[in-house]
């Protein structure tokens, strides 16, 4: 028993110090970005996401929770506009635009609130190519050490797939299907 257990401690520890030590050579940033072709005008596509009043009809995440609970504040020129939620499935936050160049980009802050505290900057470009308009959307955060850059491997996996699902969303929306 005694062996087992030496080996059990020391099989643990040597685990922990790999975890850590792999942990501290990982970035500790992230970056999701996902991209889509609109065929639409710049300022249509542009004003679809600056007016948070539209998100309804196509950001993926009122698709989440149809219970969520949400306030959304319009400010002139759309700088200060946020989107305030609560929802028992994806947490509790709110986005705040914090940037505006008219029919170029967009940049939001996005506090998560619960169930985990967390700050990430979120991106919308968009540039005219004949007559569509190429929407790009970012989201850039920190990953906490150790736990949050090991799983920040996955962040592109995990974020990726709804940003495109929203992205097929906001291009339906503007061309009207």
């Amino acid at each position: 028993m005694k062996t087992f257990f030496k080996w059990f401690l020391i099989s643990f520890t040597g685990f922990l110090i790999l975890l850590f030590g792999v942990a501290g050579l990982l970035s500790d940033k992230y970056s999701v970005e996902r991209s889509v072709s609109v065929y639409a005008p710049q300022d249509s596509v542009f004003l679809a996401v600056a007016d948070l009043r539209t998100w309804e009809n196509w950001n993926p995440w009122f698709l989440v929770d149809s219970n969520m609970t949400s306030n959304i504040e319009i400010k002139e020129n759309f700088v200060g506009s946020s989107w305030e939620w609560d929802s028992k499935q994806i947490g509790k936050g709110k986005l705040t635009i914090t940037n505006v160049f008219p029919y170029d980009s967009i940049r939001a802050k996005m506090e998560f609130i619960f169930p985990k505290k967390s700050v990430v900057d979120e991106y919308w470009f968009f540039k005219k190519k004949g007559d569509s308009t190429i929407v790009t959307w970012r989201h850039d955060g920190d990953l906490e050490y150790p736990m949050g850059r090991i799983l920040g491997l996955w962040s592109d996996n995990m974020l990726g797939p709804t940003f495109e699902d929203g992205l097929k969303l906001l291009k339906n929306y503007v061309e009207g299907k």
